[in-house]
Parts: structure tokens; C-alpha cells; sequence
């Protein structure tokens, strides 16, 4: 009632849309991004990052190299985690949103 249309454009435009005060997906995006290449440039063995779920989205959006209108057909699950290995310029998903009781046997048997 607040925001009559608001709910329609964003689904127009996802990655575009900015909300009264927030920022739009590109624009997550754009400060996301560059911070991510940051953590993976140090080059540490084993690196946890803890974010929300559209930041999680944006970063594996990038590594798979799909737009960002497209982020929403990525499920993240509230507590799951995503394991993603970095060989070189290589960026390999290897488990999107799962449990820890799963996690290991995930990252075992890839």
C-alpha cells in the first residue's frame, strides 16, 4: 500500500531497481564484486565468508558468469553454506546451499 508499483518494477528490473534508501543489485553488485576478487587475490588456503543471501547470489552469479537479472533463480537456503574453490583464474561452484550435517560429504565427493 506504501509503495504502490514498486513490487512490479523491481520484477521489471532487477539488478536495477533501488529501493528509497537501499541500493540495487548493480549496485551490490559493484562493491560486492571487487572485494570478493580482493579475498581471493591473498591466495589463503581455506577462506570462510559470512553473508546474506543476495550477496551470496551476487558472488556465485559472478563466478558462474550469469546476469544478474537471473540471481533469483539461485536458492539459498537460510544457514546453508556454498563451497567454491579458486585454482588460478579458475573459479569452480563446488556445493551451492547445503547443511552442514551435508556439508562434508559434499565437499568429499567432489
Amino acid at each position: 500500500k506504501r509503495f504502490p508499483g514498486a513490487w512490479e518494477r523491481r520484477g521489471q528490473d532487477i539488478a536495477g531497481i533501488r529501493p528509497e534508501g537501499g541500493e540495487s543489485f548493480a549496485d551490490l553488485s559493484a562493491r560486492v564484486i571487487p572485494t570478493f576478487q580482493e579475498i581471493v587475490q591473498r591466495r589463503d588456503p581455506h577462506v570462510l565468508v559470512v553473508a546474506h543471501a543476495g550477496v551470496i547470489r551476487v558472488i556465485i552469479a559472478h563466478i558462474l558468469g550469469m546476469p544478474i537479472q537471473n540471481i533469483f533463480s539461485l536458492r539459498i537456503a537460510y544457514g546453508s553454506a556454498s563451497t567454491v574453490e579458486i585454482n588460478g583464474s579458475h573459479r569452480i561452484l563446488q556445493a551451492l546451499s547445503v547443511f552442514p550435517e551435508d556439508f562434508s560429504s559434499k565437499v568429499r565427493n567432489t
